[in-house]
């Protein structure tokens, strides 16, 4: 359904294996070990695609109302989300 591949290796990731971005800003690939992350483009869309549902939801509110829901929702499952988008080669910043 999703998938996505290793930067480095070109191979498979499964759901499982990406499930430790959920809690770390980086993972190492188990076929190359070299260490990956979620592609910075992906938070952006994130964030821009809840935002938009949220206004949509929560058209009837007040704008500040909206603000808030949606910042709270990104925080809370953006993470969840970006585990379905590309990754990219992480740097030795992201693995602290």
């Amino acid at each position: 359904m999703f998938e996505v591949v290793c930067p480095h290796c070109s191979n498979k990731l499964s759901l499982r294996q990406r499930k430790g971005l959920l809690t770390r800003i980086a993972i190492f690939c188990q076929y190359c070990a070299k260490p990956i992350r979620v592609k910075k483009v992906s938070d952006y869309l994130n964030t821009i695609a809840i935002g938009v549902v949220c206004g949509i939801i929560f058209s009837t509110f007040s704008t500040t109302v909206v603000i808030i829901i949606a910042i709270f929702v990104v925080f809370i499952f953006q993470r969840f989300l970006n585990i379905f988008y590309g990754l990219e080669a992480a740097n030795n910043d992201d693995l602290l």
